[in-house]
């Protein structure tokens, strides 16, 4: 059975730099933004799109992590997982899917622990994913947001590659983004905050 998706994630707002944001409302939680490909799978069927809801050309790239990604969604109840898929740009992590988020009712304050349930704990920051595996996304308060921020940019100078790119921010009664319209739209209860163009 394949399966195409009649939805996309909405993209988060580009919101700038994070230094010079202006204050946000509300509750908020920070995850690194990656140097990737934004990966949507269908568990399932073990199908991967791209972000315009086309198939992913370099799919098989992450055959080892589809596969995983398929016996935890059996196992939690999860049919569609957004990723960042880790290939080519750099050399770390190859083939690894980072787990973002997944297509599943609640705010992002009750999709984390059902996340964590399903993946287990995220890795640190400083420690580099294994190639060819599944790993979920670390995510942190708003109010450290700009040590987490800063520690990124340090890595990327420590381990010689562009692999993180800044961070993501995520109001924590944000529901997950589904749209009909456009790959293109802008989602603005999420909002990236890049230090690499």
């Amino acid at each position: 059975m394949q399966v195409v998706p009649i939805t996309f994630p909405a993209r988060p707002v580009n919101g700038g730099g994070l230094e010079l944001a202006p204050p946000k409302r509300g509750e908020w939680s920070a995850e690194p933004k990656l140097n990737g490909w934004r990966v949507l799978v269908h568990a399932p069927t073990m199908t991967a799109f791209n972000r315009h809801g086309g198939w992913l050309s370099i799919a098989g790239e992450f055959a080892a992590g589809l596969r995983t990604l398929r016996g935890i969604g059996e196992c939690h109840e999860i049919d569609w997982f957004d990723c960042e898929g880790l290939e080519r740009r750099h050399g770390i992590g190859r083939g690894t899917l980072m787990v973002l988020d997944a297509v599943i009712p609640g705010a992002y304050r009750d999709r984390r622990p059902h996340l964590v349930t399903a993946i287990g704990e995220p890795l640190p920051i400083d420690i580099q994913p294994p190639h060819e595996s599944v790993s979920l996304v670390p995510s942190f308060p708003m109010a450290g947001a700009a040590d987490i921020y800063a520690r990124l940019r340090k890595l990327n100078q420590l381990w010689r590659a562009p692999f993180y790119e800044g961070v993501v921010m995520k109001r924590t009664d944000s529901s997950y983004p589904i749209q009909l319209r456009s790959p293109h739209a802008n989602y603005p209860l999420w909002q990236k905050h890049r230090f690499l163009n």
